[in-house]
């Protein structure tokens, strides 16, 4: 009885493309994650052309129209010196947005960085860097953020960066148990060995 080799042919890779009858499909079966990315892209557009959108000045003053409740001339209503309260969310949500911006690039940069040093040098340097993340988390975040914001100084950049100080020790354990993780793969073991 005589054994044959049977081989099959390489297919190539299929060209991936962007196939928007997919997207579709796969968008109906969230419709929260729909409901949350409407809001998001509503939020941008605002912030970004929000000096074309304002109905009236942010800063203008009008003393005549005190604490004016909601109407078609000022829609959020007027505040206790007659700024209009719809065009002072518009202008303010930039600072909120930018804020928010920096604040997730400081902490996620300068945690990946800890993180991954801690995990690859190992040893007393991960212990240390460890204890004091873990020493930082013991903290109310609130707390250690108002503690920080008070010795850094009243300017908003001194208020981004406390946050961010405080939200980084999420990111080191996030990095570290990655690296740890990669660690192990043969790979980089091979590599050590060189």
């Amino acid at each position: 009885m005589m054994l044959s080799e049977e081989t099959s042919a390489v297919r190539p890779p299929k060209q991936t493309r962007f196939n928007g009858a997919k997207l579709v499909w796969m968008l109906k079966g969230s419709p929260l994650t729909v409901t949350g990315a409407v809001i998001i892209v509503l939020m941008l557009l605002m912030m970004i052309f929000s000096p074309w959108l304002a109905t009236h000045d942010p800063n203008a003053i009008d003393l005549t129209a005190r604490l004016l409740p909601p109407s078609a001339a000022h829609w959020f209503g007027t505040d206790e010196v007659g700024r209009d309260l719809f065009s002072r969310v518009l202008v303010g949500s930039q600072q909120s947005i930018l804020a928010g911006l920096v604040v997730v690039a400081i902490a996620g940069m300068m945690g990946s960085l800890l993180g991954c040093l801690s995990g690859v040098l190992g040893g007393r340097a991960d212990a240390i860097i460890m204890r004091i993340m873990d020493i930082m988390l013991s903290i109310p975040s609130l707390v250690l953020t108002m503690a920080l914001a008070a010795a850094l100084g009243p300017s908003l950049f001194n208020a981004m960066l406390a946050i961010a100080i405080v939200r980084i020790p999420f990111y080191v354990r996030l990095a570290r148990g990655q690296t740890l993780v990669v660690r192990q793969y043969t790979y980089v073991q091979a590599a050590k060995t060189f």
